[in-house]
């Protein structure tokens, strides 16, 4: 077709031309490089916050609902470091480790098991030592400004920061926790929409999916507690009733703050603590019995500031509180001084009157203005006044005198120069003018000459003019102007203990002083500041005497060098040692003598010591009531401890706890009082010792009891476990545990949430088990490959979560039929890759479910009937029966009405081929790789309402037999069509009646669909970015496509790669804002058609890699469109990357080929 003139060709380069190249080709890829590292680094960046926030929202709600945090997990080859401080947070002490696979464990509910994108780490999380806040961090990449991204629930709701200091701003209130919705300003309500609810309970049928247990729209069968503004609002159905918090009454819907006088006319607005009424027509107001408008024929009580108020019908009348007196409508302080003409405002003890009168006003009978002919005592302070008409006298209380018009306390000290404010017993003046004043005999002012003889403390002063003599009692001496108790002696204050070991300081001993013995110095210590501050001076810690003090709590905490001897201790009034070696990980001496008979906590006494392992067995620990998490984190000590009396212990929560080297006999223990076991063997990896004789009896909460105890496997059958409510898991990955326990009483257990969670070896039967009032059960067998029991008799009537109940359980395959699990909301994962379960389950009544995706996900031989189910609430059905490659049930009759989620329901399940037409899925918005790979299924959908979904992504990739005709769907929502047909190889059906005016993506839509040859021409493509590899070995597809705008898509990377038949017009295509052309043609056999007028200036890229199936390393644009013979010199091919066109189209000359392009 074409003439080509042979021109002389070069046979190779010459070394400097190899070198220039070589180099410019260096430089190119580099500055690629960088561009694609930026943008990578900005792609993980985004993963990383999105990762952070997921996790964030997990624990935001695990807290809600009344957890706590579990630790950090540990990296491996690393250890959980205690006792860390973070930036912003100066006042609280942080675990650090990382959100990892005890962490996904327990939350479950995150997606990808989630890493740092860049280097496949767990993310740095902290949790506080209360284990209620939680602290994660990430560095972030690029930009010197954004170094890290923080996210933590300390003092907000949340905190996030990215790139600068945390900046907290604590609120009164916490913030509501669905976003935009304030917490409601009144108490009134007929439903909990927008308050902080607390607790929730309901029976409806219909489930509550709100994170906050906000019940759905049309829910009135619940019962809740809602928080508003001074109260709270309990809310039954559709009725409603509020209570005020102390100090606010409730007027109308608000709860107001009780008036501050104590006028009244009515009880409105009043605290009424007592009320009476004879009203034909009753009291109808509830709250606070206030009556109705108009009703008078009552009395009440009602409480006002500092008095009371009590009224009956329209008269009223205030009494006041002691230390009050009323003043108008006021309760007053009584007045400080004791200076009066009259008795207002005092507090009036007698009054005598012979008024003609009368004296009218009642309170404290304080007489009528202008009354005079009366004689009253009134008190005040430290004293009290007796009026007689405008006349006053003031006596001082005992032990205090008369200085001016206030009582005062008799000075303390005996010295004095006069007598004033003295208690004078005795006085003699030979004054000319006398002594008028008559109080205590004190002289006027300017008379020197008496002699007086004064109290004071524990002794006399004598006074002579101005000359002053003390006088000390009997067993008092002088020191200054105090009487004091004479300093006794005390012969040998610091003595050795008969045990030969402990230095002990007599009652006489001065603390704070050094004394000598034994040809050393010792120091008393007051109290545990003194010692601390001794040590911390540099002090030796053993030259201390602590006979003194009586409390060690924190002496040690977080002291991570201190490893001195401290064996000669005097411990014996020491009362609690809570966390005193907590994180002081070098300490392991001997204190094997101390002791610690009058100490009642041990809490956190070695907790994180992981050091210390030293014989404690002789102690007597026979007060301690407490001691919880005292060896956690512990991992050396393993010491005999099994003489120890424990008999008053109440809390033993992980108290062995990660103390990983710990296996020693503790039988001998009566736990008899020990209420909270929870966790006290978690993680002890080398413990397995017997402890069946153990009383239990009293437990309530077992929780993580040997969460991780990998070795132990021991008898514990004839425990008592009667009282216990929490079991949450209690063998959670005890690898080796394998005990008959069939005679456990579980009937208060409420909670079995991953009882049995990866405990490998377990298969026992405990079908006898009475679990009737069991709430949780999920995860409960998850990962549990050995068991397979018969539970059939089990009553989970109040179970309401069986989330990946049987999720891996590899081995089970039990008839569960007889289940009445009509409570269960959630069942999402119940037997995922539960591979041998194949058991009817028809009979279920799962009409309160709400979440079965993932449900059969791997269950690869199930194939039971399910017909019978009512699916009526199901919200989510993602990957239900995905993987499960023997299920083929008819569930055509299941009403689907109110699924949203289908996405990948029958992804592999490769088998499945039954009618589903009769669903109804109007409110599913994402139906992404739904059947995906669902080799056989070939059945009618056409039925199906669409109008909702967003997502076909997928949809009918690999489903090979797929033929039906689905052209009359509305899918006038869906953004993304991507692979939707993809190897769809027996699909061509019209779809040309589709709205794809929204559908932003379509790549791969069409790729090897080889059978696809339908018209498309009159789809609106105007929103489409992506066309990459739509038609790629379509090998039948050639329908006209040039009425399509284009205008938007910037992907065309393969469209119509081995398309072998295509060859239609597409000149009418606007194709400028495309980048990638790469092998947009290769291998179309048959495409000629003229394309000269595309305006190709933004394509970066027409060559590049080749997918796998080509038949060489590269592929340009029209590489093997062996048809093609138009001229395209005048493509302006300068954004053209360099390499980004090789092998454009080898058989054209280089005359037809674009710059760029000729090689």
């Amino acid at each position: 077709m074409f003439g080509f003139s042979k021109s002389k060709q070069k046979k190779a380069f010459t070394i400097i031309e190899l070198v220039v190249v070589t180099v410019i080709i260096a430089i190119l890829s580099a500055l690629s490089f960088l561009n694609y590292s930026s943008h990578l680094k900005e792609a993980r960046n985004t993963t990383k916050i999105k990762d952070l926030t997921n996790i964030a929202e997990i624990l935001d709600f695990y807290l809600l609902t009344g957890g706590e945090l579990i630790d950090p997990d540990v990296a491996s080859g690393s250890s959980l470091e205690t006792g860390q401080k973070v930036d912003g947070i100066p006042d609280v002490f942080w675990k650090k480790g990382v959100f990892g696979e005890n962490n996904f464990s327990k939350y479950g509910n995150i997606s990808g098991k989630l890493k740092n994108p860049k280097t496949g780490e767990r993310y740095t999380y902290y949790v506080s030592d209360n284990n209620k806040f939680y602290y994660l961090r990430v560095d972030l990449e690029g930009k010197p400004e954004k170094k890290e991204h923080t996210v933590t629930n300390y003092e907000k709701t949340r905190v996030v920061s990215t790139g600068n200091n945390l900046a907290f701003n604590p609120i009164a209130n916490p913030a509501p926790s669905q976003p935009g919705t304030p917490t409601l300003k009144n108490c009134t309500a007929k439903t909990v929409e927008g308050y902080e609810v607390p607790a929730m309970n309901h029976n409806g049928t219909r489930i509550v999916t709100k994170m906050l247990n906000t019940p759905a729209n049309g829910t009135t069968n619940y019962s809740a507690t809602a928080k508003c503004d001074n109260g709270s609002v309990t809310i039954t159905g559709e009725t409603s009733n509020i209570t005020c918090n102390a100090g606010y009454n409730l007027v109308g819907d608000q709860c107001v703050e009780i008036p501050k006088n104590c006028i009244a006319k009515t009880v409105e607005g009043y605290e009424v603590s007592a009320m009476n009424h004879n009203s034909t027509t009753g009291v109808s107001k509830k709250v606070n019995n206030t009556p109705e408008n108009g009703t008078t024929n009552y009395t009440a009580t009602a409480n006002c500031n500092n008095g009371k108020v009590t009224i009956t019908g329209e008269s009223s009348n205030v009494t006041c509180n002691a230390g009050y007196n009323l003043v108008g409508d006021q309760c007053v302080k009584i007045p400080k001084n004791c200076i009066a003409k009259t008795v207002e405002g005092y507090e009036v003890s007698a009054m005598n009157h012979n008024s003609t009168t009368g004296v009218s006003k009642k309170v404290n009978n304080t007489p009528l203005n202008g009354t005079t002919n009366y004689t009253a005592t009134a008190k005040c302070d430290n004293g009290s006044v007796t009026i007689t008409g405008e006349s006053s006298n003031i006596t001082c209380n005992a032990g205090y005198n008369l200085v001016g018009d206030q009582c005062v306390e008799i000075p303390k000290n005996c010295i004095a120069k006069t007598v004033e404010g003295y208690e004078v017993s005795a006085m003699s003046h030979n004054s000319t003018t006398g002594v008028s004043k008559t109080v205590n005999n004190t002289p006027l002012n300017g008379a020197t000459n008496y002699t007086a003889t004064a109290k004071c403390d524990n002794g006399s002063v004598t006074i002579t003019g101005e000359s002053s003599n003390i006088t000390c009692n009997a067993g008092y001496n002088l020191v200054g102007d105090q009487c004091v108790v004479p300093t006794p002696v005390c012969n040998n204050p610091i003595y050795l203990h008969t045990n030969g070991v402990t230095i002990k300081a007599k009652d006489c001993a001065v603390g704070g002083q050094e004394y000598s013995f034994n040809g050393n110095t010792y120091y008393v210590a007051i109290d545990k500041n003194d010692l601390k501050n001794k040590i911390k001076s540099g002090y030796t810690a053993n030259r201390i005497v602590t006979s003194k003090v009586k409390n060690m709590d924190y002496m040690f905490y977080g002291n991570s060098n201190f490893n001195q001897a401290i064996n000669s201790w005097d411990t014996s009034n020491v009362t609690s040692m809570r966390s005193m070696f907590d994180r002081a990980r070098t300490f392991n001496q001997d204190i094997s003598n101390w002791d610690t008979s009058k100490v009642i906590s041990m809490q956190n006494m070695f907790s994180n010591a992981k050091s210390f392992n030293q014989n404690i067995n002789s102690w007597n620990v026979g007060n301690v009531t407490n001691m919880k998490s005292m060896f956690s984190y512990a991992n050396s000590f393993n010491q005999n401890i099994n003489s120890w009396n424990v008999s008053n212990v109440m809390n033993m929560q992980n108290m062995f706890s990660n103390a990983k080297s710990f296996n020693q006999n503790i039988n001998l223990w009566d736990v008899s009082k020990v209420i909270n076991m929870e966790s006290m063997f978690l993680n002890a990896e080398s413990f397995n010792q017997n402890i069946n004789s153990w009383n239990v009896g009293n437990v309530t909460n077992m929780k993580s009891m040997f969460s991780y105890a990998k070795s132990f496997n021991q008898n514990m059958n004839s425990w008592d476990v009667s009282k216990v409510i929490n079991m949450e898991s209690m063998f959670l990955n005890a690898e080796s545990f394998n005990q008959n326990i069939n005679s456990w009483n579980v009937s208060n257990v409420m909670n079995m949430q991953n009882m049995f969670s990866y405990a490998k070896s377990f298969n026992q039967n405990i079908n006898s088990w009475n679990v009737s009032k069991v709430i949780n059960m999920e995860s409960m067998f998850l990962n549990a490959e050995s068991f397979n029991q018969n539970i059939n008799s089990w009553n989970v009537s109040n179970v309401m979560n069986m989330q990946n109940m049987f999720s891996y359980a590899k081995s089970f395959n039990q008839n569960i039929n007889s289940w009445n699990v009509g409570k269960v909301t959630n069942m999402s994962g119940m037997f995922r890759y539960a591979k041998n379960f194949n058991q009817p389950l028809n009979n279920w009544n799962t009409s309160s479910v709400v979440y079965m995706s993932y449900m059969f996900f791997g269950t690869e031989n199930f194939n039971q009937p399910l017909n019978n189910w009512n699916v009526g609430n199901v919200i989510s059905m993602e990957k239900m029966f995905s993987n499960a490659k023997s299920f083929n049930q008819n569930i055509n009759s299941w009403n689907v009405s109110n699924v949203t989620h289908m996405n990948g329901m029958f992804n592999d399940a490769i088998r499945f081929n039954q009618p589903l037409n009769n669903w109804n899925t109007s409110k599913v918005t994402n139906m992404d790789s739904m059947f995906d790979n669902a080799n056989n299924f070939n059945q009618p959908l056409n039925n199906w309402n669409v109008s909702n979904v967003n997502n076909m992504a997928a949809m009918f990739r690999g489903t090979h037999n797929f033929n039906q005709n689905i052209n009359s769907w509305n899918v006038g929502n869906v953004t993304n069509m991507a692979s939707m047909f993809d190897s769809a190889k027996s699909f061509n059906q019209p779809l040309n009646n589709w709205n794809v005016s929204n559908v932003n993506s379509m790549f791969s839509m069409f790729f090897l669909a080889t059978n696809f040859n339908q018209s498309l021409n009159n789809w609106n493509v105007s929103n489409l970015t992506n066309m990459s590899f739509m038609f790629t070995r379509a090998a039948n597809f050639n329908q006209p496509l040039n009425n399509w705008d284009v205008s938007s898509v910037t992907n065309m990377r393969g469209i119509f790669s081995g398309a072998t038949n295509f060859n239609q017009p597409l000149n009418n295509w606007n194709v400028s804002k495309v980048t990638d052309m790469s092998f947009m043609f290769s291998h179309a056999k048959k495409f000629n058609q003229d394309i000269s007028n595309w305006d190709v200036s933004k394509v970066t890229d027409m060559g590049g890699w080749k997918p796998g199936w080509m038949p060489h390393k590269y592929s340009g644009i029209f590489e093997g469109a062996t048809s093609f013979n138009k001229n395209l010199s005048n493509w302006n091919t300068a954004s053209i990357e360099n390499g980004k066109c090789s092998y454009f189209a080898p058989h054209l000359p280089a005359s037809y080929k674009p710059n760029k392009c000729k090689n």
